[in-house]
């Protein structure tokens, strides 16, 4: 019986070659890794963007809402006026004067209501002449660029223009200028919390009166309460109107802070998309290098060596793409 033939060893060309296809194997797995890590990035950057484009179309939302009433309660203050209710918050003085002939007539069964309690508070007194609601005016943005981006987005530019101004805005300036407005206007808000509760004693006061007014027993007193309650109420509408043009202006400069975020996260969204095309590119460069080293084995030096070429082609393409704070991608 023959003796098997012996088992011919494998050249050193094979080995290298099965060696560097196993290399260029892993290196490929791991961009392949890079490149779904960037993709998810880019999902999450997307995701951000469309979150605050959500937030900005709800502030300009409410910033028109805002702007109806503003010019519902200055139309109604302009009728009341027009007809003549003018004059009842010039002072304090004037309006006592008006209410008391009013309360020396008023009816028995009704609750009085106490004038001196009212105008003894200091915000109620504020509110006479002419009030001047809390100040709201947008703090202003000191850095330049988000600056230019705000103007570029107001002024209507070309997305591709809005977006290059974008690249050159940092996330984190775009947050603070945000966190900046937001807490403006929960100051602003606690400011004018005691002009808005002031009016509301001032308001519920004259309709007291009116409801309390004899119209049988003293109907001038019941004319003359009529009338304050409707020069009240116009003075307090164009009150409110002031009011509500500044709230307009403060939820419209939110507004166009989260536009003006949303353009600098969909930036991130492009960098992140782009470094992964890039490590897919390598991973394919990789892997095509692992397979020609796999297809080389012992018959042609040449094959490993276009296998080593390709292979260290991709890997460089990826080492650049880890490096790069925003790879150019020329076309794209």
């Amino acid at each position: 019986m023959a003796e098997p033939e012996p088992t011919k060893p494998r050249s050193r060309l094979a080995r290298v070659g099965t060696a560097l296809a196993v290399a260029l194997t892993g290196a490929g797995t791991a961009l392949a890794g890079l490149s779904s890590g960037q993709m998810d990035l880019a999902q999450y950057w997307r995701s951000l963007a469309a979150q605050d484009q959500s937030r900005a179309a709800s502030q300009w939302a409410l910033a028109g809402f805002k702007r109806t009433r503003a010019v519902a309660v200055g139309a109604s203050a302009r009728t009341a006026r027009a007809a003549g209710a003018e004059g009842a918050l010039k002072s304090a003085d004037a309006f006592r004067a008006a209410a008391e002939p009013v309360l020396a007539g008023f009816a028995v069964a009704e609750p009085r209501p106490d004038l001196n309690k009212l105008l003894a508070d200091p915000a109620v007194r504020a509110l006479f002449g002419r009030p001047v609601a809390p100040q709201a005016a947008p703090p202003a943005i000191a850095d330049a660029q988000l600056n230019e981006l705000l103007a570029a987005l107001k002024a209507k530019k070309p997305v591709a223009e809005v977006r290059a101004l974008a690249a050159r805005v940092d996330r984190e300036t775009a947050d603070a200028a945000i966190r900046e407005i937001e807490l403006y206007a929960a100051k602003y808000d606690t400011d004018l919390e005691p002009v808005v509760t002031a009016q509301h004693k001032l308001d519920d006061f004259v309709a007291a009166l009116d409801a309390g007014a004899d119209d049988v027993a003293n109907p001038q007193g019941a004319r003359a309460a009529t009338k304050l309650l409707a020069r009240t109420r116009a003075a307090l509408d164009a009150l409110d109107e002031r009011i509500y043009e500044q709230e307009t202006r403060v939820s419209q400069a939110t507004g166009d802070r989260y536009e003006a975020r949303v353009f600098v996260s969909d930036v991130r969204v492009d960098v992140h998309r782009v470094k992964s095309m890039y490590f897919f590119y390598a991973m394919i460069l990789v892997q095509a290098g692992a397979g020609i080293a796999a297809l080389a084995g012992d018959r042609r030096a040449a094959l490993v060596v276009l296998a080593l070429a390709v292979g260290l082609a991709g890997i460089a393409v990826g080492m650049y793409t880890y490096a790069s704070a925003n790879p150019a991608l020329p076309g794209l």
